[in-house]
């Protein structure tokens, strides 16, 4: 698991909090996540989270997107309202993973 050493730079930490699902299959609400270089993406990030944990994969995904019911939220704003995968984190990000509840 890529959690946090205590060699290493703080500056390079991503929070990661789940819910739902989320949280069921990895049995914790938050997790750390250290990425290496400076500059990083919520894609990079969920890679990471995926190769910890190999059944989100079909949670994250669809096909090449996001799948339809999974929320990703950084900061209290969806991904999908900007460039979706592409939205660069930084380690003060609250970054959030959640299904979204049917019914009515």
């Amino acid at each position: 698991m890529s959690t946090q050493s205590d060699d290493e730079e703080l500056n390079n930490i991503y929070k990661a909090l789940f819910f739902g699902p989320f949280w069921a299959i990895t049995n914790k609400k938050v997790i750390h996540y250290s990425l290496e270089g400076n500059s990083h993406t919520i894609h990079q990030l969920i890679k990471e989270i995926i190769e910890d944990f190999p059944k989100l994969d079909e949670y994250f995904f669809e096909e090449d997107n996001i799948a339809d019911n999974t929320s990703i939220i950084i900061n209290g704003e969806d991904i999908r309202g900007g460039v979706g995968l592409d939205t660069i984190i930084s380690p003060n990000d609250r970054i959030t993973f959640f299904k979204a509840a049917g019914g009515g």
